[in-house]
């Protein structure tokens, strides 16, 4: 989900949900940062190559709750794929450049995977 297809009141709700956790530091080198001078950045990137890997996460979870279920790459399965990649779990405070960068934890891997898992958990786990 890009910016422009967030309201600026949801980017607002989870910057301050981040701001908070972090408790106003660095989560990577533990500089004190205002809220005007901390960026989120991204564990698992938000791009392509991740929403669909993302919205292959989702289609899985929701298939073994539900063994009819295997649409894979419906609006649906884009939309929470879109969630899971901008949730506060997937979202670190960081100061601006070489920080933001080492956020991520990349995009392949079995830890991309779990982080991945346990964010869809966290959202879809009392349904189905």
């Amino acid at each position: 989900m890009s910016k422009s297809e967030r309201t600026s009141d949801e980017i607002e709700q989870t910057r301050r949900i981040v701001w908070a956790r972090a408790r106003g530091r660095c989560q990577i080198c533990g500089s004190p940062l205002t809220w005007g001078e901390g960026e989120m950045a991204h564990m698992v990137a938000n791009n392509r190559v991740n929403l669909v890997k993302a919205s292959k996460a989702v289609c899985k979870y929701l298939a073994a709750k539900d063994h009819s279920y295997h649409w894979y790459g419906d609006s649906q399965n884009i939309r929470l794929a879109r969630k899971v990649l901008n949730h506060p779990r997937n979202l670190r405070w960081t100061c601006p450049g070489k920080c933001n960068d080492s956020a991520m934890i990349g995009m392949k891997g079995e830890v991309a995977d779990l982080h991945i898992a346990a964010i869809i958990e966290e959202m879809l786990g009392g349904q189905g």
